[in-house]
């Protein structure tokens, strides 16, 4: 995994991965066994320059599960225009019946087409399934140099302390948490390829230290979309998608208690059944989503068996992405998720209890909205999520008590990719809202404040790492993330003081940094402009492709002078170069030349 990494941060136009795989991470063996799972925020922050990728990778390309590996390496970078795999277990053999026609000038979906015909029809169980993603008319022909893709400067602030809770030496990511306001203990859970593919790992912070890492039920194959969740009695709730390799399906395991060790299979169907999230009223809900009717639905049950499971979700609408939380007044249930058509892509809610459901209700005014979360926080319930339909913005509605008060625009930017936006409460009991700005390196964790009487503050940044922030998960006083610490191996961060940072700071001078000249050759200027007159510190930092800290300085400038950064001594390569003043962060990317 690690020499893969590596590899994708040299620049391919086109890649042919072989490995063992789902549809959200790759997992590479060695004679001696496994070497490591690569998941999707590993392949963004490399932001690898290849155009063209053949996932010999089972699942890979099952463009219907959110966060799949073949539409990050299409969407998630700056350079993927065409993934070649396939949507379950399988995919292409006799390669060269499909490259030799591309390297004599066929387009790849004419050789896709030829290739099918000639090879894929005579083994549908393994065959079958097989696509692309993306533009098939584009003909491979040379690498293309990285330009320059400079990013813009945000506000500064105070930010908590932080530190690593994880122990794999392999990708950890995708954490969440939950909060136990009787005994005052945190739960933390997260994906982990520690195994060498993927598990579920968890902690428990007991008001003053973390205990050990759990591995709940381990097993050989690939655990994903963890949630937690609290009952009436202070003991522990963990739900996921569990794969199983008889009938090649997922199925939804919950375990419980303070170690998480009595475990069930939850769910009764075969198939895909993932995302699922845990709600507590008089009873334990669970809400998930599931393929079982050959697309994407949205099901609910009760643990005890009260409420069996059961279709929320209108037949012929691709239904994704649930969130679902308790009323704060009522045993009711809310649950909001993706609906999906040919027109795109909205935001639903329906709410109800043992007696039944309400009819879902469009609660979003955009025509491409993804990835909502609805939580209660100081004593009102939000609903938030990402809309994508001019730019990128978050959006949020706040519950009256019977009804969802008016749409507001959180944050919004034309250049900067908002998404993922979670709902969470400050010790001093502020609700606010979360989400991560960017992507790869850059990737930071922004929030806004929610107050009765001014409403929404302005945006700022959140927590500031060393290294990405990406997937805030967040508690009573609680936000955890996922990143590097400026370091090559991805781990989970947490911050135990939520509280540090929620308010929005002052007015602050602003600088703007631009690159003399890209690409470089041996020394990078910086150049810096700005109204403010005297001297000012800056801390000057340099990341591989990888996310790996090379270079750290820091100096003393002026308006009008130049930063340079000395790169003899580096390889030729993509770097990413961040700039922090008292006031403001910038991050420019380099191409260098030698």
């Amino acid at each position: 995994a690690a020499y893969y990494c590596d590899r994708l941060a040299y620049g391919y136009e086109f890649v042919h991965v072989m490995t063992h795989s789902s549809p959200w991470g790759h997992t590479f063996m060695v004679p001696s066994g496994t070497s490591g799972t690569v998941t999707a925020p590993e392949i963004s922050a490399i932001n690898p320059q290849a155009v063209f990728v053949q996932l010999f990778a089972c699942s890979n390309t099952r463009w219907t599960e959110p966060n799949c590996l073949g539409n990050w390496y299409l969407f998630g970078d700056d350079f993927g225009q065409l993934a070649i795999g396939s949507t379950k277990t399988g995919a292409m053999l006799s390669f060269e019946v499909f490259y030799q026609p591309i390297g004599e000038g066929k387009i790849p979906g004419a050789a896709f087409r030829d290739w099918f015909s000639a090879v894929g029809i005579y083994n549908p169980p393994w065959h079958y399934g097989c696509g692309l993603l993306g533009d098939p008319t584009l003909q491979p022909l040379s690498s293309k140099d990285a330009g320059s893709n400079l990013e813009s400067s945000f506000a500064d602030d105070t930010f908590a302390e932080y530190e690593s809770i994880s122990t794999s030496l392999f990708s950890d990511c995708y954490p969440v948490a939950v909060y136990d306001y009787n005994s005052s203990k945190t739960y933390c859970a997260w994906v982990t390829g520690n195994n060498g593919r993927l598990d579920i790992n968890a902690r428990i912070h007991d008001g003053s230290s973390w205990g050990p890492v759990i591995t709940v039920d381990p097993d050989a194959y690939w655990d994903v979309t963890p949630f937690l969740e609290i009952d009436g009695s202070g003991i522990p709730y963990l739900a996921w998608g569990d794969f199983g390799l008889a009938n090649y399906d997922y199925n939804i395991k919950v375990a419980y208690g303070s170690d998480f060790s009595t475990v069930n299979t939850v769910t009764s169907e075969s198939g895909y059944n993932v995302d699922p999230k845990l709600v507590w009223t008089d009873r334990m809900w669970l809400i998930w989503q599931t393929w079982q009717r050959a697309e994407g639905d949205i099901m609910l049950k009760s643990l005890d068996e009260s409420i069996t499971e059961t279709f929320v979700s209108n037949m012929g609408t691709e239904d994704f992405s649930p969130a679902a939380c308790a009323d704060p007044a009522e045993n009711d249930v809310h649950i909001a998720w993706v609906e999906g058509s040919i027109d795109g892509e909205r935001i639903v809610w329906i709410s109800g209890n043992e007696s039944g459901f309400s009819a879902a209700q469009e609660v979003s005014s955009g025509s491409f909205c993804r990835a909502p979360d609805i939580a209660v926080a100081s004593d009102q319930m939000f609903l938030v999520w990402q809309e994508d339909d001019n730019g990128s913005s978050i959006r949020a509605r706040v519950w009256s008590g019977s009804g969802w008060e008016a749409e507001q625009e959180l944050y919004s930017s034309v250049s900067e990719t908002a998404v993922v936006p979670v709902i969470g409460e400050s010790p001093l009991g502020d609700a606010f809202v979360a989400w991560q700005l960017g992507k790869g390196v850059n990737a930071q964790i922004w929030h806004s404040v929610y107050d009765d009487v001014s409403g929404w503050s302005t945006p700022s940044l959140l927590v500031d790492p060393e290294g990405p922030a990406w997937l805030p998960a967040l508690a009573h006083g609680i936000i955890a993330w996922a990143g590097t610490g400026g370091e090559y191996n991805w781990d989970i961060y947490v911050s135990m003081d939520g509280g540090v940072g929620i308010n929005p700071g002052e007015e602050n001078p602003e600088y703007t940094f631009t690159l003399e000249r890209n690409p470089v050759r041996n020394t990078a200027y910086i150049n810096i402009e700005s109204d403010y007159e005297g001297s000012f510190n800056a801390d000057i930092k340099l990341y591989d492709i990888s996310g790996k800290l090379i270079y750290d300085n820091r100096e003393s400038f002026t308006s009008g002078e130049s930063l340079q950064i000395p790169c003899g001594n580096f390889p030729s390569g993509i770097y990413l170069i961040r700039i922090k003043t008292e006031n403001i962060i910038w991050t420019g990317r380099m191409t260098l030349l030698k």
